[in-house]
């Protein structure tokens, strides 16, 4: 067997390859095509979370001890069902204080108001002077504030009271159950987390050096890492007006279109966004050695085939975006043959 040194360049690349006589032999016959350079999507990869269209942290509103809950881990829940019930205490004595107060200074204020009609009359008939009149008056007026703000405070109480049954704000799916019975609870400790089911949207932080291949409206590839195998379509509907100032980004959200039940809020997942076509090298998805996470492509050069590791991109209408050393114009072998191998002649 006799070995000989070919010399081939790829754009701005040059090397060499060894190629045996047997490897030599005779020719393939392959079909080529161009590389041509089109106008095509690029391509951002990021990382986001999954969230629910809608997620409430559900908290106490008054303070006591946990006496009922009705639900649990995964239930579904509807908007003014009863989640738990909280046992008052002496927010319930309060407010009964709050409503006898109220009762005390009303029973006062109509004594102090017939006392200012009485007031009146003696004053027109000047039974009492200027001064003892506007005294009378304006102790009739400090009762009726007074009135106003016993009867606030008792409403505020009753209120506090009238919160011990906890419902659901809308209808959702229970993520946590954070509270259990026998639990003291005060505003605003946590009884449950909330996730409507109406939809899900991923959020993710874009990098100032990125946001200018962001859009609204731009289409978004999402790969969540405990499903290697799926992916799902989504879009930018929201993006932040200001960066923030620690880490330099961005927040965007993007609604899923097609979203299913094998997802969940919470989710990390992988995102490719599409950002605004630029001219870019493309080659036919046959022209594409696929091994793992390597691709390769066949460039054809003064009859031999060289194999060469891309960097592909988005793949839209049977082509493949790629970047590596190669120009428009270039002779790739499409489709690739099982025995091609690197340096075989080619025709």
């Amino acid at each position: 067997m006799t070995w000989w040194w070919v010399t081939f360049g790829c754009g701005h690349g040059v090397g060499e390859i060894q190629v045996s006589s047997d490897e030599a032999g005779g020719p393939l016959d392959v079909d080529t095509v161009e590389v041509r350079s089109v106008p095509f999507p690029q391509i951002v990869e990021l990382t986001g979370t999954l969230v629910a269209d809608r997620q409430t942290m559900l908290a106490a509103d008054t303070a006591g001890v946990v006496r009922e809950t009705w639900f649990e881990r995964g239930d579904r829940v509807t908007r003014g069902q009863v989640l738990a019930v909280v046992d008052p205490g002496t927010m319930g004595m309060n407010a009964r204080a709050g409503a006898a107060q109220a009762d005390a200074q009303r029973a006062q204020l109509d004594a102090a108001e017939r006392e200012c009609t009485r007031a009146e009359q003696l004053l027109a008939d000047q039974v009492i002077s200027r001064s003892q009149y506007e005294r009378t008056m304006a102790q009739c007026e400090a009762q009726r504030r007074g009135v106003d703000a016993a009867s606030a405070s008792a409403a505020a109480a009753s209120s506090l009271v009238g919160q011990t049954r906890i419902r659901a704000p809308y209808d959702a799916i229970v993520g946590d159950r954070l509270v259990e019975v026998g639990a003291f609870v005060q505003q605003p400790s946590p009884i449950a987390s909330l996730y409507a089911d109406t939809g899900l949207r991923v959020k993710i932080a874009v990098p100032e050096t990125q946001l200018p291949r962001v859009a609204l409206g731009s289409g978004v590839e999402v790969l969540p890492t405990s499903l290697p195998d799926r992916s799902y379509r989504a879009e930018i509907k929201t993006m932040s007006g200001a960066l923030r100032d620690q880490t330099r980004d961005v927040l965007v959200e993007a609604a899923l279109l097609d979203a299913d039940a094998a997802l969940r809020p919470g989710m990390y997942a992988r995102v490719r966004i599409e950002s605004p076509p630029v001219d870019t090298l493309v080659v036919p998805d046959a022209a594409l050695r696929v091994d793992g996470a390597v691709k390769r492509l066949f460039v054809v050069r003064e009859g031999r085939a060289f194999e060469l590791v891309v960097r592909a991109g988005l793949s839209r209408d049977g082509q493949t975006a790629v970047f590596t050393d190669l120009t428009a114009g270039d002779l790739v072998v499409s489709p690739v043959p099982d025995e091609l191998r690197d340096g075989r002649k080619v025709e």
